[in-house]
């Protein structure tokens, strides 16, 4: 399944139509979870974070399709693709490829933004002088 497949052009388009308030409501508590789980340091509880919000926003995006798929098929004299039941189980069986990489993206930058390599307090720039000499002569002291 890949962008410009028949199959993933409707789905998507059945998401952003219909069913886009239930793929919002399952985004944002992931986006949450994956902003505060980047914040631990021990990686076990990042990766526990990481996994609630992978499956909120899958939960959000199957509760959307599936949403949007019934919105479709109530409509007046609806086309037959509306009846298409590959649709929502490819959204069950794959939807969580997404969430991964989404949210794996953003706890990535995240995790590097917060605990990126920091100096140590204690640590002073030496002066900005063109002397070779007084800069060996500071690190001497």
């Amino acid at each position: 399944m890949s962008p410009g497949n028949p199959l993933v052009d409707e789905h998507l388009w059945v998401l952003w139509t219909y069913g886009w308030f239930h793929f919002i409501l399952g985004w944002i508590p992931a986006c949450i979870c994956i902003f505060v789980g980047s914040g631990f340091k021990s990686q076990v509880t990042r990766g526990l974070f990481l996994g609630v919000g992978i499956l909120l926003m899958w939960g959000g995006y199957f509760m959307g399709v599936e949403r949007g798929y019934s919105i479709w098929q109530s409509l007046p004299n609806p086309p037959d693709e509306a009846f298409s039941d590959t649709d929502a189980a490819a959204g069950l069986f794959l939807g969580w490829l997404p969430s991964l990489v989404f949210l794996g993206c953003l706890h990535a930058l995240l995790i590097r933004i917060r605990h990126g390599r920091r100096l140590p307090p204690s640590y002073q720039f030496p002066p900005s002088t063109s002397s070779f000499t007084e800069t060996l002569a500071f690190h001497r002291k």
